[in-house]
């Protein structure tokens, strides 16, 4: 099943910060830490201005992004859980 955001809502798949102990054992599941970046995975096409022209969403497809945690929205689409929020939420790409 595929999910396609509307207007300018953007689906991320969260990046979980892997954690490591000092004896190399990688710590897994619900004890990593959520932090508030994620990979864009779909967009909504964008929001209609007032002249009927269509505002597009600033981020793509693989871009890397920093967003408010408290804002998104937890989703399931088949056995995986994404993120859904407004691209207004999205403070910034990080480019390398």
């Amino acid at each position: 099943m595929k999910f396609q955001p509307t207007g300018s809502r953007v689906l991320l798949r969260r990046q979980v910060e892997q954690q490591v102990t000092a004896s190399g054992i990688i710590i897994a599941g619900d004890s990593k830490k959520k932090i508030d970046q994620g990979i864009v995975v779909a967009t909504g096409p964008g929001n209609v201005r007032p002249d009927g022209s269509i505002a597009p969403v600033v981020v793509k497809e693989g871009d890397l992004v920093v967003f408010n945690i408290y804002s998104a929205t937890e989703i399931a689409v088949g056995r995986e859980n994404f993120l859904l929020l407004n691209d207004s939420d999205i403070f910034g790409r990080l480019v390398e």
